[in-house]
């Protein structure tokens, strides 16, 4: 274990020049993960919203809204994916001025609709056609939907993963896979926000925080480029060393897929404390260099969050994976130790939980 002493140089926390970042969610499934984004209190962010729904579109609160009509009158795309198609390519230009002209947009859609499986792809390569970045998010469908329905989310994901610079993936069907009937359907709903919300708030942050070893934009945005698919997984250490217990955690977390980030192109470890220490944050690499196959590139970001006094957390993104991730998932109900204020539900994806009782998110600065 390395010697107290041996901490990182102090550094305020003060914002770097920031990159436009924008959420965008598409369709039915893609509304709803951003609504829910942003009753949690996630802020500082750039929420746009479409859909061939206007009723959808009523629900959006404050998020900029763009009508996607290529012929559905405001009534929805009925599920079909060449209607959703149209509809995208009508209002892509609106969407493409409603995200401000971004330097990243996060792209969340469900890949069984119409308007998610056929317009999200098509919003996908007209962004990156003008030149913005995208990371796609797309949700798969549960396995009680109708085999159409998860034919075509698979196409959907075809061309999603073709339109995008890199993309996420997460399984519905695998949530009920190893939670059966213990894990409310809300609940289950809210697994893919939080991923989606993990995703966001660590690259953000990466883009916003004044930090020891700070990534350079051009080098995220060349590493999302490389295409193919991604995984993430996130991990909170505390202790005497608390970035090495945030990385253990991290690797043991049941999002990270150890077995996919094994063949990944590159892995982006960001690692935020309030206390963070040279030794251990060295160490806490080594951990993740051991895991990895030497031609893989790791980039380590490193920085100071004051709310995080005595512990660190750790944010893994693999990309470049050889074939798809899909998140795997791992849950249980609330374990013991788990601490939290009457507030919004929190998912704990590092120990595999779900509760009830959670402080609100924070603005990340």
């Amino acid at each position: 274990m390395n010697p107290p002493a041996a901490g990182l140089p102090p550094r305020t926390a003060e914002p770097r020049a920031a990159a436009r970042f924008a959420l965008l969610g598409v369709g039915g499934a893609g509304l709803g993960a951003l609504r829910r984004l942003r009753e949690s209190g996630l802020e500082g962010l750039r929420f746009v919203v479409a859909d061939t729904s206007r009723q959808s579109l009523a629900q959006a609160g404050d998020a900029h809204r763009v009508l996607l009509d290529g012929g559905s009158r405001g009534l929805g795309s009925g599920g079909d994916p060449l209607l959703g198609r149209a509809a995208a390519v009508a209002g892509a230009e609106a969407v493409l001025a409603a995200c401000g002209q971004p330097d990243l947009v996060l792209l969340a859609a469900g890949l069984a609709g119409g308007t998610g499986g056929g317009g999200a792809p098509e919003l996908a390569r007209r962004l990156r056609a003008s030149g913005v970045r995208v990371l796609g998010f797309g949700i798969m469908p549960f396995r009680f939907e109708s085999h159409r329905r998860a034919a075509a989310a698979e196409r959907a994901l075809a061309e999603l993963r073709a339109a995008c610079d890199t993309t996420l993936t997460l399984d519905n069907d695998r949530v009920l896979a190893v939670t059966g009937a213990a894990l409310p359907l809300d609940i289950s709903l809210r697994v893919a926000d939080e991923v989606l919300r993990q995703a966001a708030v660590g690259l953000y942050g990466l883009t916003r925080r004044q930090g020891w070893l700070n990534v350079d934009l051009s080098l995220l945005y060349g590493l999302l480029e490389g295409g193919g698919d991604a995984c993430l997984a996130l991990g909170i250490g505390r202790g005497e060393a608390p970035a090495q217990g945030a990385m253990h955690a991290a690797m043991a977390s049941p999002l990270s897929n150890m077995a996919a980030l094994a063949h990944a192109r590159a892995v982006l470890a960001q690692i935020v404390g309030g206390d963070l220490e040279l030794g251990d944050t060295e160490d806490a690499i080594a951990l993740l260099r051991q895991r990895l196959p030497s031609d893989c590139r790791i980039v380590t970001g490193a920085a100071p969050d004051p709310n995080l006094k005595g512990a660190a957390q750790v944010l893994l993104l693999g990309v470049g994976l050889a074939g798809p991730a899909r998140m795997p998932l791992s849950w249980r109900r609330q374990p013991e130790g788990l601490e939290g204020m009457p507030g919004r539900l929190r998912l704990d994806l590092q120990q595999g939980a779900y509760v009830m009782d959670a402080p609100p998110l924070r603005r990340v600065v």
